[in-house]
C-alpha cells in the first residue's frame, strides 16, 4: 500500500509541475496560438486540448485554418498537418442531411482519401478511432446507394 500512495503522491506532484509551468507560461509560440485562437473566436487555453462543437467549426473555416497555421514556421509536417485541417473542414461542411449528387460523393471521397493519406504520414504510430476507422472504409459506400450523408453525420457526431 506504501509504494501505491508514493506512486500518487509522485504523480500528483508531477501533475502540479506541469500545471504550474503550463498557466505560467508566456512563451512566444503559446501566445501567438492563443491570439489566433481568439481572432477565430475559439477562445481556450490551448493546454486543455479541448474544444466544443462551435469552436470546433470556428477553427476548421479555411480562414481560420490560415491564421491559425501561420503561427508556425515553414515546414512540410505543418502542411500536411494544414492539409488535414483543411480535408476535416471540407468534411464536415459537406456533412448535412441534403441529398449528394454522384459528383459531391466523388469529390468527397477524393477528401477523405487524402485526409486518411496525410493523417497516416503525420501521425505513423497512431492508433485509429473506430469512428474514423468506419469513415474511411465503409460510409461512402452508404451515401452512393442512399446519395443521404445524414447516416455519414450521425457517424462523426455521435
Amino acid at each position: 500500500m506504501e509504494n501505491v500512495n508514493d506512486l500518487l503522491t509522485d504523480v500528483i506532484e508531477e501533475y502540479e509541475e506541469l500545471e504550474k509551468l503550463l498557466k505560467q507560461s508566456s512563451g512566444f509560440m503559446k501566445q501567438h496560438l492563443e491570439k489566433a485562437f481568439r481572432d477565430v473566436n475559439c477562445d481556450c487555453r490551448i493546454y486543455f486540448q479541448e474544444l466544443n462543437k462551435n469552436q470546433v467549426r470556428s477553427i476548421l473555416r479555411p480562414s481560420a485554418i490560415d491564421l491559425v497555421f501561420a503561427v508556425f514556421p515553414d515546414d512540410p509536417d505543418i502542411e500536411d498537418m494544414r492539409s488535414v485541417a483543411n480535408d476535416l473542414g471540407t468534411i464536415m461542411s459537406h456533412s448535412n442531411n441534403q441529398l449528394k449528387t454522384d459528383n459531391q460523393i466523388d469529390y468527397l471521397e477524393k477528401v477523405i482519401e487524402n485526409f486518411v493519406t496525410n493523417l497516416r504520414k503525420i501521425q505513423p504510430d497512431a492508433s485509429v478511432t473506430p469512428k474514423l476507422h468506419i469513415c474511411e472504409n465503409t460510409k461512402l459506400g452508404a451515401m452512393q446507394t442512399s446519395k443521404d450523408s445524414k447516416v455519414f453525420m450521425q457517424i462523426l457526431t455521435a
